[in-house]
């Protein structure tokens, strides 16, 4: 996983990151193309065979007294679980 803040954090939370180009299950299986998983968009990182994970926080729930790259981490982790 690569994890780029934008230029505005910690005020603004990360929108997305990047997860290697063969996201799989637990158990290895291929998962069900999830949405918001894109090789081009926003990527710069394709070519090193990464994609882009669009995640936002549309609620605007970031509070940057509060929240940091842990908690976004924290985040990424509950959303890949429920994937698929």
């Amino acid at each position: 996983m690569l994890i780029v803040p934008p230029a505005t954090y910690p005020e603004t939370a990360p929108d997305g990151f990047f997860l290697g180009d063969h996201l799989r299950r637990r158990d290895g299986r291929a998962l069900v193309q999830p949405a918001h998983y894109f090789s081009a968009y926003k990527n710069r990182y394709a070519e090193l065979g990464y994609r882009w994970y669009c995640l936002e926080d549309p609620e605007r729930n970031w509070d940057p007294r509060f929240d940091s790259l842990v908690s976004y981490v924290e985040a990424i982790r509950t959303y890949l679980g429920t994937v698929d």
